[in-house]
């Protein structure tokens, strides 16, 4: 090894012993200042942390709810107040209640009111209806006989329907405006129209009187006051209340559906002067004001157009064709589409037999 590097080598030898030293000293004084702090800081816990941290913060009022008032102590209400305030939510209460037992009281009225009202209506219905059971004893079924006779002869009447004799004179006798009888042919006649028709010197009168001129919601059939009384015209009209019970006109109802009109396609107008057939061709929904109540004495250009008119207004094809010669009788009722309508089912003459 030359001089150089021995030299180099004792050198470095030097400065690893001086370094050695320098760290052993440093360590030292190190862990003797770590004894010194452990003997005079007291460990903190996490109490005195919390509270060093709350004296160091400003004090904070707790933040009330929305909507919610919070008043100083000095403004919280006495034991007095407190006795007021509960006698005015009392009082309050008190009245609420008051209002609620009126409501239901009125209620109550109001329901009794009703009730009374539908017993009336029934009450109406039935001395309608008893009124004309009476009435019907003036009406019999023809001679079983004659009526073979007939069908024998090649009359088209329906075999099961047998039309009836009507005792004129006695039903005159109980009102004067009797200028007729309808009835709709049926084997059961409870499920049938069958009905004097009146006529008056207006159209109002029959519309809440019955036969014996009791003043009645039921009213009564009664033919258009312009119209001749014998059926005689071209269109006569027959007006009747489409009673909720089937009486009067309010089984025409049921004409707005094919299914109904197929087996109850005719109808029956008894007059001292004779009896006459008739067969439905048309079912619809007018208005009150419309063409659908005008008549004529004698057939017209214009009749022959209303005919036409009245086919195509059918709710359905019933199949009838109607001719310019055509006489027919137009049975109207209400309807419940609204009061500017009215249902209508017409039916043209197809048979007629004089005395």
């Amino acid at each position: 090894m030359s001089d150089k590097e021995k030299f180099n080598t004792d050198e470095m030898e030097i400065i690893d012993i001086d370094l050695r030293d320098i760290e052993d000293r440093i360590n030292e004084e190190l862990k003797n200042e770590e004894l010194e702090i452990s003997e005079t800081v007291t460990p903190i816990s996490d109490k005195n942390i919390r509270e060093s941290i709350e004296e160091e913060l400003p004090v904070i009022e707790d933040v009330p709810e929305q909507g919610v008032e919070l008043k100083p102590m000095n403004e919280i209400p006495d034991e007095e107040e407190i006795v007021m305030l509960a006698e005015k939510k009392r009082r309050k209460r008190k009245a609420s209640d008051y209002v609620r037992y009126c409501i239901m009281a009125i209620a109550v009225c109001v329901l009794v009111y009703a009730g009374y009202q539908l017993a009336m209506i029934f009450m109406e219905y039935k001395e309608a209806v008893d009124e004309y059971d009476q009435i019907e004893d003036l009406v019999s079924d023809e001679d079983t006989v004659v009526y073979q006779e007939r069908l024998n002869s090649g009359d088209p009447f329906d075999p099961t329907f047998t039309p009836q004799q009507v005792d004129w004179q006695s039903l005159m006798s109980i009102n004067g405006d009797v200028y007729a009888w309808i009835q709709f042919e049926s084997a059961d006649l409870r499920d049938a129209i069958n009905y004097p028709v009146l006529k008056g010197t207006d159209n109002q009168y029959y519309l809440s009187h019955t036969i014996n001129g009791t003043e009645n919601t039921s009213g009564s059939i009664f033919i258009e006051c312009e119209n001749d009384a014998y059926f005689n015209d071209m269109n006569t009209i027959v007006y009747g209340h489409n009673m909720k019970n089937n009486s009067m006109f309010g089984l025409l109802r049921n004409y707005k559906k094919a299914e109904y009109y197929a087996g109850h396609e005719y109808f029956w107008i008894y007059t001292p002067e004779g009896r006459f057939r008739y067969k439905i061709f048309s079912c619809y929904e007018p208005l009150s004001d419309s063409d659908t109540y005008r008549w004529w004495s004698a057939p017209c250009d214009d009749y022959t157009q209303y005919l036409t008119q009245c086919k195509a207004a059918s709710n359905y094809d019933t199949g009838v064709n109607v001719e310019p010669n055509d006489q027919i009788v137009t049975l109207s009722t209400c309807t419940s589409r609204g009061d500017n309508y009215r249902f209508v089912a017409q039916g043209k003459l197809i048979y007629s037999e004089y005395k």
